[in-house]
């Protein structure tokens, strides 16, 4: 997909009030910056967050793999990390929240839309009515009968059937990734994600990304956890009122470092977590809700970014809940924590009192990870013995060849597949087969994405809680309201982070003409328009540091390119 192309979906988000007729048909609600989510990546440096970030901009088809899409420039592809902020935006196709998924199929069956909801409901009162009349009639009549009703027999009740949660052998698991269900309602979201560095020096840039976000996804290294830099942006991002999300990253480093040894794996994930949601509790503003991160809740998901593939529990709790007999969520939570699970009884309990009993996130997930990684090594050392050529049809014939073979059976991967060779066309072996065939089966962008869009709140959400702290006016008058409720008919507010060379992030600092880079807070804005600009050292009142200018042109960052648009530009638009 090029770069164009891609800000062309992004359109109809920032310019709703103009396409209100037009939303059914491009897959957005009446109000299209609920469908919007600003999220910056933090965390420390060399922890992963660029590649994250490629991640996404592969699964749109901007970039190959092993290409990184946001390292604009030379300094950074040199030394290998992130000096400047840089902005780019995905839409994606994610399922409708349970509610509006119920309303949706509820208009489908009346034949009307969700949002006719006030006429719906003043139907349904009338017609409860109409059944409080008839009801009363019926008892009335009722009360007459019940003498001989009392010598009649009774009607002998049906048992109810407890659904069974028993252990069953014989159900699927569904390994390979399924395609997603066509009949299932989905919406379309906008993710404006800002990658920003890691290193201390450039905290200032960390400062510029952190005020457009209303969410961050924040990621550490599965075997070093939380380090001092990620623990300061973390702090910063509360202070700015953002609800964080986690991402466990480089968890392939685990079979390297603790071979074998899960327990070991897994105290040191939940030792990183909960060092991560101490300092979320000690800095927590208390306006968000809950805002800690808990596997079992889909707000941390685990990977590597580098390879390209991730996951969250509701992966795997898909896969195994109904070979255990239970729902996919209660399975969640059997999937960390204190649950352990009896190979031999096919029982869960909440402590371990026998030796055979294992913890359900070392048996479930860390321990078929581990096979496909070992079957992925055995099959490197089984190609320098001899030259074979590994196909599905030895599966079940056991060493090296055929554990990989029984893999990629499961996974539905052909082993002549191009994803599983190199430039040159070799077959891949080692740990590059196992990130290749991991990518296939769990691609990154598909948990991060849900993730987001799940527990990062939109703008209408967020300006609620954070304009108070955004705006230093007065809290009552209309700029205010309007940033709260995040209204396109209110003043013009933006907030202008950063200035960028008019080239775009890639071109050289000591361009004479740059670009603002900011987010619309309240208002639209287009080309041509009038707008009051307020400097650094302007205060109400005063008549210094206020200059009125033209809006010259809009324009969308994309990584290291920067694309015109037409028409006005709507709240929640980073451009």
């Amino acid at each position: 997909m090029s770069v164009r192309r891609a800000v062309e979906e992004i359109i109809p988000f920032i310019r709703h009030n103009e396409n209100e007729q037009s939303n059914d048909k491009d897959g957005l609600s009446n109000n299209a910056t609920s469908q919007i989510r600003n999220v910056a990546v933090i965390a420390h440096v060399d922890h992963g967050k660029s590649t994250l970030v490629n991640a996404l901009c592969v699964a749109k088809k901007l970039c190959k793999g092993n290409e990184l899409f946001m390292d604009s420039l030379d300094a950074e592809a040199e030394r290998g990390i992130t000096i400047k902020s840089s902005s780019i935006s995905f839409v994606f196709d994610v399922p409708m929240p349970e509610q509006l998924r119920r309303n949706t199929i509820a208009a489908s069956i009346q034949g009307s839309s969700p949002s006719t909801s006030s006429s719906d409901d003043d139907s349904k009162k009338m017609v409860k009515k109409q059944d409080t009349k008839e009801d009363e009639a019926k008892k009335s009549g009722s009360e007459k009968c019940d003498s001989q009703a009392k010598t009649m027999k009774k009607p002998q009740k049906k048992k109810k059937q407890k659904k069974s949660s028993r252990f069953d052998r014989n159900a699927p698991l569904q390994w390979h990734h399924t395609p997603r269900d066509t009949t299932m309602p989905t919406e379309k979201v906008l993710l404006n994600v800002i990658d920003s560095p890691g290193h201390v020096d450039f905290s200032s840039e960390v400062t510029a990304a952190l005020r457009l976000a209303d969410g961050a996804l924040v990621v550490i290294d599965c075997a070093e956890g939380p380090r001092v830099q990620t623990r300061t942006v973390v702090r910063q991002a509360l202070a700015e009122r953002i609800r964080p999300v986690l991402f466990v990253n480089k968890l392939d480093k685990m079979f390297f470092l603790w071979p074998g040894d899960y327990e070991a794996c897994y105290q040191r994930i939940l030792r990183g977590i909960e060092s991560l949601n101490a300092v979320i509790q000690q800095n927590d503003p208390k306006l968000m809700g809950p805002v800690t991160v808990h596997p079992q809740n889909a707000t941390v998901a685990f990977g590597s970014g580098l390879h390209g593939w991730g996951f969250t529990l509701r992966h795997w709790a898909a896969i195994y809940h109904n070979r255990c007999g239970i729902s996919e969520r209660k399975m969640m939570k059997k999937l960390w924590g204190d649950n352990f699970w009896d190979p031999k009884t096919k029982l869960w309990s909440r402590a371990k009192t026998l030796q055979r009993q294992v913890r359900g996130f070392n048996h479930f997930v860390l321990r078929p990870l581990n096979n496909l990684f070992k079957a992925c090594k055995d099959y490197e050392k089984h190609l320098e013995r001899q030259d074979v050529v590994v196909s599905s049809s030895e599966e079940g014939k056991g060493g090296g060849g055929g554990d990989i073979g029984k893999w990629m059976r499961r996974l539905g991967v052909s082993p002549n597949s191009a994803g599983l060779k190199n430039k040159k066309g070799d077959r891949l072996v080692g740990s590059r087969l196992f990130g290749a065939l991991m990518k296939g089966w769990m691609p990154a962008a598909e948990p991060m994405v849900k993730m987001i869009h799940q527990h990062v709140p939109s703008p209408l959400q967020a300006q609620k809680y954070r304009s108070e702290i955004l705006y230093a006016g007065p809290q009552d008058d209309a700029a205010s309201r309007a940033m709260r409720a995040c209204d396109p008919e209110g003043p013009l507010m933006v907030y202008i982070s950063k200035m960028l060379p008019a080239g775009g992030s890639s071109s050289s600092s000591s361009s004479s003409r740059f670009l603002a880079f900011g987010r619309v807070f309240s208002g639209t804005m287009k080309s041509g328009e009038q707008v009051r600009i307020l400097g650094d050292d302007y205060y109400p009142g005063a008549k210094h540091g206020l200059f009125v200018k033209p809006v010259s042109s809009i324009n969308h960052v994309m990584g290291p390119y920067v694309e015109a648009i037409s028409g006005r530009v709507g709240p929640g638009a980073v451009v």
